[in-house]
């Protein structure tokens, strides 16, 4: 009965911090976006960083997206195709939708350059995504 018990408190408060954390990436994550939708492009791109790290699929869409347009980053294909891979497996049908018409512009090896950083980039839960 008391390991029981010691169980149950244990996953309650583990569920607690995983909530927790969640809602904090959730926060970064809509940081960022007040600042994009204020123009505040440099300042979104931070935000969304930090969201993105903790796996906010939403906001890996928002920040591939930053990348194609060339929003407060240089337009960099490779990494848009990272970011919006990243959304694309956890369900934002809009990022797998962009991340298609952004291959036609793509060359081979620069589609096998981010397919290669989005691997490692998955591999490391978020952690080694540059």
């Amino acid at each position: 009965m008391k390991n029981f018990l010691a169980i149950t408190i244990l996953g309650t408060v583990l569920s607690g911090s995983l909530a927790l954390a969640n809602e904090m990436a959730f926060d970064d994550y809509y940081r960022g976006l007040e600042a994009h939708d204020t123009g505040k492009y440099a300042e979104a791109v931070i935000w969304y960083y930090k969201a993105v790290k903790q796996g906010v699929a939403i906001a890996q869409f928002k920040l591939g997206s930053m990348y194609v347009a060339g929003q407060a980053v240089s337009r960099n294909y490779i990494s848009a195709h990272m970011w919006l891979n990243m959304a694309g497996l956890q369900g934002i049908e809009i990022a797998k939708t962009k991340m298609n018409i952004l291959e036609k512009r793509m060359t081979a090896s620069e589609l096998e350059e981010a397919r290669r950083r989005a691997k490692i980039c998955l591999n490391s839960n978020y952690k080694n995504c540059d």
